[in-house]
């Protein structure tokens, strides 16, 4: 089954589990399918790959825009300003993991690999 019959796949069965759009869809996942790229929605990653993901990507846009708009002002060190975005990347990545394990779980959706028996 090719990426996108089993995106579509995954899709109709998060609209059919009650999921809203935004978050099967949420704008980073667009962003990614816009460029090109073949990731799934979130709800079929593993934890690890999600937290990694949404740790990294949260790090990235928040950390610059941080420094450039407020910290640069406060003289923090920059040692406390890069341990803070680790932290808080650590801490938004573990959360949107959980957030997203405990939805797939709740709606009791397929695994990924599984999505080409179930779409029918």
């Amino acid at each position: 089954m090719s990426f996108e019959a089993q995106k579509e796949a995954a899709l109709r069965e998060l609209k059919e589990a009650g999921i809203s759009e935004i978050n099967s869809k949420p704008p980073a996942l667009l962003l990614l399918w816009w460029l090109g790229l073949n990731v799934r929605p979130f709800h079929y990653n593993s934890f690890s790959r999600n937290t990694l993901f949404m740790g990294l990507g949260f790090t990235a846009f928040w950390a610059p825009l941080c420094w450039f708009l407020q910290l640069y002002s406060f003289n923090m060190p920059l040692t406390h300003f890069v341990t803070t975005v680790v932290v808080v990347g650590c801490v938004f990545g573990l959360a949107m993991g959980i957030n997203y394990k405990i939805a797939a779980r709740k709606h009791n959706l397929s695994a990924w690999d599984e999505l080409e028996t179930n779409a029918g």
